[in-house]
């Protein structure tokens, strides 16, 4: 199962309204709120699924940038294949 840390650079005046969205999504939590930033923990299933949620937190409203700063994927079979688009 992928997990991922992302940091989701925000407005400042939207950092509440982005916080909502991020609490309704079942992929998706928070762990800090600091100043325009939101650190997010993702977890999901395949790394098609966290790429799709890392894409969709950047296209929050009030989200200017979304950076993956941490992936764990080491217990994804070594005979996994990766899905194209």
């Amino acid at each position: 199962m992928p997990v991922s840390g992302v940091l989701l650079n925000c407005q400042p005046e939207h950092i509440d309204d982005v916080r909502r969205s991020v609490e309704t999504r079942s992929l998706s939590e928070i762990r800090e709120v600091h100043d325009g930033t939101l650190i997010v923990v993702t977890d999901t299933t395949t790394l098609k699924e966290d790429r799709a949620e890392v894409e969709a937190l950047s296209t929050l409203d009030g989200v200017i940038a979304a950076h993956v700063v941490f992936s764990n994927i080491e217990d994804i079979s070594d005979t996994a294949t990766v899905e194209k688009d």
